[in-house]
């Protein structure tokens, strides 16, 4: 699922969640603001979400904090 989300995207989701980078570092990595970084890991984040929503899995308290409608 993360390999399907747009590459810049993908690419930020990945720094910040999977090798917990800070916003911080990965803009300055990437050469762009702390507002995309945590813009592109939001829009991740929602992606991932429903797609495993759509794939059948639970994600109940995550569709609040992700604001993932039904």
């Amino acid at each position: 699922m993360i390999a399907a989300l747009p590459r810049k995207c993908r690419q930020i989701f990945e720094l910040r969640k999977i090798r917990d980078l800070s916003q911080r570092e990965i803009a300055r990595r990437l050469g762009v603001s702390e507002n995309v970084v945590e813009k592109q890991t939001a829009r991740g984040l929602l992606l991932v979400l429903r797609a495993l929503a759509e794939d059948g899995a639970d994600v109940g308290a995550a569709r609040q904090g992700a604001r993932l409608t039904p």
